[in-house]
């Protein structure tokens, strides 16, 4: 996972400064399966417009569910990797029909 703009400990030993925080890569497990989620801040991802998106590898791929959370926020701090976890896990409950091309849910 890459640190967050608000662990300013991390960021200090590793020479970061808290404006470079703008995505977090992760994996969720959900006991079942384990999904890679990206959170994403518009400062970085110009493309896509605020939600949440998904799709699923190929079926020889061998690797997770990607789910991409884009926020509005110019950072990515703790409490909006959590938000966007949660999110993220309320719609895997929902079990939404996904593609190989990214979409928005």
């Amino acid at each position: 996972m890459n640190p967050m703009s608000d662990e300013a400990e991390l960021l200090r030993s590793i020479g970061a400064d808290p404006a470079s925080c703008t995505k977090v890569d992760g994996y969720l497990s959900t006991g079942v399966d384990v999904y890679f989620v990206q959170v994403l801040s518009t400062t970085y991802e110009r493309a896509l417009p605020v939600g949440v998106y998904a799709r699923k590898p190929s079926d020889d791929a061998g690797y997770a569910e990607n789910y991409v959370v884009v926020v509005p926020d110019v950072t990515v701090a703790t409490g909006v990797v959590e938000r966007s976890l949660a999110a993220v896990r309320s719609l895997i409950d929902s079990a939404p029909v996904l593609g190989t091309t990214l979409r928005a849910l």
